[in-house]
């Protein structure tokens, strides 16, 4: 087990998506110094690394925030996902593994941890850059609790990606085709992403009629951030924000979710998408090696 995940470690490195991934972590930086240059004075915005992270918001997305590679997180998970077993798959590199004796549930297991360890290094380092840039633009040296939480909640965004990266694991192995994972994977999110909005505004939809007004946003909001934490794939892209929630007090007090009304119990929800998160994660695990164990190989 240890020689095969040494081996698919050793293939991933090589890649050269690998490194513009890492390269584009620092893209952050970069931005930050042009933002610098042309600001006249230091941005003041509590936990700006967090924003940057896309942890909490400003209420209006910037530039710096979509440059973190955290904003792209759905779309790492997608391209590594539609990768993941397609390709040995397609070109006999499978079936060469396992003609060598090793277990195909080995063989799954040894795919998910090089590419959660990757994944892990990525984001790690998109959070000590998120750290970073908020240095930059606020011109306030950094604690070193916040730079241990940046990293350590960068880190853990791997295993939020992974729901979502697992179904289009096992949509590109069904299919044999990377892309094919990648687009049917791409499609599943927004569909799912469009009826937990549907479905949470018909939970209130009752209430909407009889009492329009400004509470209609705050309650859609919660809603809907009540509804995704049922769906693993997309509690597991927020899971790191929730936690990071969790660990600052009893709410979430996101600037843009005050300003709606919205009050919600931090640790519940923390709990709720973590649960979502690891279970769904067993459940895609369990299915890949169903699916590879009834595959002609």
């Amino acid at each position: 087990m240890l020689a095969l995940f040494r081996f698919e470690l050793a293939r991933e490195v090589r890649k050269r998506s690998f490194y513009f991934l890492l390269l584009l972590t620092i893209l952050p930086i970069i931005v930050a110094l042009i933002l610098r240059h042309g600001l006249d004075r230091s941005v003041e915005v509590e936990d700006l690394w967090a924003v940057i992270m896309g942890f909490k918001t400003t209420g209006s997305p910037g530039v710096l925030e979509m440059s973190s590679l955290s904003s792209w997180m759905w779309i790492i998970a997608l391209l590594y996902g539609g990768d993941l077993l397609a390709s040995d798959l397609s070109d006999g590199t499978a079936r060469l593994i396992l003609s060598r004796g090793v277990r195909r549930w080995e063989y799954v297991a040894a795919k998910v941890l090089t590419v959660t360890l990757l994944l892990t290094v990525i984001f790690a380092l998109t959070g000590l850059v998120s750290v970073i840039s908020s240095w930059i633009l606020s011109g306030s040296a950094p604690a070193m609790g916040d730079v241990v939480e940046a990293v350590a909640l960068g880190g853990f965004m791997s295993v939020g990606a992974l729901p979502l990266l697992l179904l289009a694991a096992i949509l590109g192995a069904m299919a044999r085709k990377p892309v094919h994972g990648m687009v049917l994977g791409f499609v599943a999110y927004i569909v799912v992403s469009v009826m937990v909005t549907i479905y949470a505004s018909f939970t209130i939809l009752e209430e909407l009629s009889s009492n329009p007004g400004p509470e209609m946003q705050a309650e859609l909001t919660a809603s809907i951030l009540k509804a995704t934490g049922y769906v693993p794939y997309l509690a597991g892209l927020s899971v790191s924000s929730m936690v990071y929630w969790a660990i600052r007090g009893d709410l979430i007090e996101d600037p843009l979710m005050v300003g709606y009304g919205v009050e919600l119990q931090a640790d519940p929800m923390a709990t709720l998408y973590l649960a979502s998160t690891l279970i769904g994660i067993a459940i895609h695990i369990l299915l890949l090696v169903v699916l590879l164990n009834r595959m002609d190989l």
